[in-house]
């Protein structure tokens, strides 16, 4: 569990990712610093979401494809819904020649940053699968002086809004919303790892990112 001071220069001299850096770090800063594992958990939530979001933008509303035919519904027995599908799974978590994911960058960095394991993946898929609709789907396996401060829903509920809000206002393109935050996150594996060892940031990045990236919008954007 770290703290780190952080500044930036003003957000209109900054390319998206770094606004999005930017805004997190504001809103996480207190008299101590920031709490690096909390800013973290705080990107994984936002860009894991931001792929299925990219898609409910930059697919299904434009008409490009169904919402049926891009996302599988999930309903649980607590009657939450969740969505699933390739569609999800390719910006999320491709990792083919040539192609873009979250996992991808966050693994590119965690590699630029020095580190030399990364996370386990197929645990944090197939743990997210088997919890839908307990209260264990919202927990991350995560020492526990590694904890940040909010749960990966409630960062989503803080920050989305705003983070969607920088996003319009860069004039980016929603289909790249997830991976945009995922550079952010890249950003500060690599600017962070004095303070937190790189294999540690991306499992909080990823046991973030896989959960939100099947969130339902309606119980993320709930008043």
């Amino acid at each position: 569990m770290a703290e780190t001071p952080q500044s930036t220069p003003p957000a209109q001299e900054l390319p998206a990712s770094d606004r999005v850096l930017q805004l997190l770090m504001e809103k996480l800063m207190d008299e101590r610093g920031i709490h690096i594992e909390t800013i973290f958990c705080a990107l994984g939530a936002l860009s894991g979401f931001g792929c299925q979001m990219a898609i409910r933008e930059g697919l299904i509303k434009t008409g490009k494809v169904t919402e049926g035919d891009a996302l599988v519904e999930v309903v649980t027995t607590s009657n939450e819904v969740f969505y699933f599908g390739e569609f999800l799974n390719e910006p999320l978590l491709s990792v083919a020649p040539g192609r873009i994911s979250v996992l991808s960058l966050i693994l590119a960095a965690t590699e630029a940053a020095g580190g030399k394991m990364f996370p386990d993946i197929e645990n944090i898929v197939l743990k997210t699968a088997d919890t839908c609709g307990t209260p264990e789907f919202y927990e991350m396996n995560l020492p526990k002086d590694h904890q940040p401060h909010i749960t990966p829903l409630e960062a989503l509920r803080r920050f989305w809004p705003e983070c969607q809000a920088v996003l319009e206002a860069a004039n980016t393109d929603p289909i790249h919303w997830g991976w945009i935050i995922a550079q952010a996150a890249q950003t500060l594996i690599v600017q962070g790892k004095a303070v937190l060892e790189p294999e540690m940031a991306a499992k909080i990045v990823m046991e973030a990112a896989i959960p939100m990236s099947k969130m339902s919008p309606a119980a993320v954007l709930r008043a």
